[in-house]
């Protein structure tokens, strides 16, 4: 059901007694004291009773609003039952912002392969927001990698949420109960992964946990989930099938097993919190394996080489290195304690001592969030007289690892702003209800020599500006064309060593066909001499 401006001002009421006072039933209803969302239902009719059910009296009997299913205290709502995804206007109540759509035949989004967004051997999670067009006797994928080992969730077949994960010797598999088969309704997806528990693989739709028809049990898959190969969106691993039919708006991938409340923040359309920006998987710590002697050590220490670890005999200082901890970061933390004999032993970042303090043999891992730092170091810290080894010393930053969300939508590119850069490839999928003077941009890495970007200027967009930032400290010379080896657009721009140089455009190409692009060293006196460049396009959509 759409509602015209006027009509979403009658819906919304302040508080419960301002409904009250209304006196009349409608068909919908939103309550901004309680941030929900309610249906109402006729006196005398089949309802489910509820605290939050608020009793009208008049205009021809009583009347009792109910919360709408899906909808729940402190959820923001589009006024259609949905989640309000990145909302700014008016019109996005009903299109949920901008998005990708998928046509179901041979869309995908495609991100390269890399480390940031499996979970190895760690915890994981993923927020999706989807509205599921599909599911014609066939998985609709969300996200599936698969060589060597796979990691893939999708609308099952029979439109059930379903999740799958294999270290290529071990598999587990959850899947839920709720239907929502081409329903055409934006769903949001959690799938969240806690390596410890029995029932640490769970799912989540509308930021509720589902009930399972299958949870099979997660530690049976002890070894690194691990998958190689690109990471599709929208199709199996291999980009030849179980294609995704809808649209997708919001894509967050964590290495860590997010909270339930946390699941129902980000559902309901959170921002990434600061402690979260900038994960990755990249080991802070320099050979945490102790196979070299990597760590400065206080009195009473020793490396040994032989064994590989750091030996201590009955002393209270501790082994230490500088691995630039940031304060407001979650960092993951883990740790060997081998030969164990008396006192104690725990885990200092920052100057700060924090964690579950031990006094035994094992392997110990703490998510310890810096809240303070006197220096930038790790300590394996003896608290008390310590006898007793260390080693497999390790140190990784938690958080969003993959930030795909409604303002780095565009033509080309699916823009990540967790910091890690793995910017989605739009193979086919075509972004939906962008503004009239949208802006995009596209982002490329480490460009060495000549390139030609397919279709790169999507129709009715100017090409404001191409900023190349210089990393090999060389300068080139290059041209820019419309075809392989042209030079129509620029020829013989400097390209400034170790620095930005910004070239300014400001050319529309057509109003209807994309427009490819060659950047080259084709003309005389041009040359790429080595450089290596990251270089940004700039576009803005023109309306004529």
């Amino acid at each position: 059901m759409a509602f015209n401006q006027k009509q979403i001002k009658d819906l919304v009421f302040a508080t419960i007694t301002e409904a009250k006072a209304a006196g009349r039933p409608n068909e919908v209803c939103y309550i901004e004291e309680t941030k929900t969302f309610y249906d109402y239902v006729i006196a005398g009719s089949a309802y489910t009773a509820n605290d939050l059910s608020i009793l009208i009296t008049g205009n021809g009997g009583d009347t009792r609003w109910r919360a709408r299913a899906g909808s729940y205290i402190e959820d923001d709502v589009d006024f259609t039952g949905n989640y309000a995804v990145g909302l700014q206007n008016i019109p996005d109540l009903n299109a949920n912002g901008q998005g990708y759509y998928f046509d179901g035949i041979d869309n995908i989004i495609n991100i390269d392969a890399n480390a940031d967004i499996i979970p190895g051997f760690f915890d994981w999670s993923l927020i999706v927001s989807a509205r599921n067009s599909g599911n014609v006797g066939v998985d609709n994928m969300i996200f599936d990698c698969g060589t060597a080992g796979r990691a893939l969730i999708s609308f099952h077949a029979s439109g059930i949420l379903n999740a799958y994960f294999s270290d290529d010797t071990n598999t587990v598999s959850v899947q839920g109960t709720t239907a929502v088969t081409a329903d055409n309704k934006y769903h949001n997806i959690a799938v969240t992964m806690d390596r410890d528990s029995i029932t640490g693989l769970k799912l989540f739709l509308g930021g509720i946990e589902e009930t399972y028809g299958i949870q099979q049990d997660l530690t049976d898959v002890s070894n690194s989930i691990n998958p190689t190969g690109i990471r599709r969106i929208g199709s199996n691993y291999s980009g030849s099938g179980a294609w995704f039919s809808g649209d997708m708006s919001r894509y967050l991938i964590f290495n860590l097993a997010l909270t339930e409340t946390e699941v129902k923040a980000f559902s309901s359309g959170a921002p990434i919190p600061y402690k979260y920006l900038g994960a990755s998987q990249d080991e802070m710590v320099t050979d945490g394996d102790c196979s070299t002697d990597s760590f400065l050590v206080g009195a009473g220490w020793v490396y040994d080489g032989v064994n590989n670890e750091y030996d201590c005999t009955a002393d209270t200082k501790n082994i230490y290195q500088d691995i630039g901890i940031e304060v407001g970061k979650v960092y993951r933390v883990s740790f060997e304690v081998k030969n164990y004999s008396i006192g104690t032993i725990g885990i200092n970042v920052g100057g700060v001592v924090t964690g579950t303090i031990r006094s035994g043999d094992g392997v110990f891992t703490e998510e310890i969030f810096v809240s303070e730092a006197v220096t930038s170091l790790i300590y394996i810290d003896a608290l008390t007289t310590f006898t007793g080894s260390v080693t497999n010393i390790s140190c990784t930053q938690i958080g969003c690892v993959l930030q795909l969300e409604q303002p780095g939508i565009g033509h080309n590119q699916w823009l990540d702003n967790s910091g890690n850069e793995l910017h989605g490839t739009a193979d086919g999928a075509l972004p939906t209800n962008l503004n009239t003077n949208h802006k995009e941009k596209v982002i490329k890495k480490t460009i060495t020599g000549d390139t030609l970007w397919t279709d790169i200027i999507p129709a009715g967009y100017v090409l404001k500006y191409m900023i190349f930032k210089e990393t090999a400290g060389n300068e080139a010379i290059l041209d820019l064309g419309t075809s392989d080896g042209n030079n129509d657009i620029f020829t013989g721009a400097t390209i400034t060593a170790s620095d930005i140089t910004i070239i300014d455009i400001q050319k529309m190409f057509s109003t209807d066909t994309a427009q490819t692009l060659d950047l080259n060293d084709d003309q005389i006196g041009s040359s790429w001499n080595s450089a290596s460049i990251d270089i940004t396009l700039i576009m803005e959509r023109i309306q004529l």
